[in-house]
């Protein structure tokens, strides 16, 4: 697929009433934190980042990047990106409905 497939999928992930909540979480639970300190890895694909919170949490940037990457997203929501598929183009549906 395309990059404006690829484009379409994440907007329809992201319009989805189940995406908006994913979103949200991840949201929530960075928001107020503060970055305590940032680790850079040598990984084969480039530099990897870890922050630290001052809870002590961690996160890793590419696993949280890898996590919201189109593939990831049409892996774990295939039904809900077909369902949006759909909104967008109901005349395609196969069953008729």
């Amino acid at each position: 697929m395309g990059d404006i497939s690829d484009s379409a999928d994440v907007g329809r992930f992201m319009r989805s009433p189940e995406g908006k909540k994913v979103l949200e979480r991840f949201q929530q639970g960075l928001v107020g934190k503060r970055i305590a300190d940032v680790q850079f890895q040598h990984n084969t694909a480039g530099v990897g980042i870890v922050l630290t919170f001052d809870d002590r949490d961690l996160l890793d940037l590419g696993e949280a990047a890898e996590a919201f990457s189109v593939e990831t997203l049409r892996r774990r929501y295939m039904r809900i990106l077909d369902r949006e598929y759909y909104v967008d183009f109901p005349e395609r549906r196969r069953d008729g409905r």
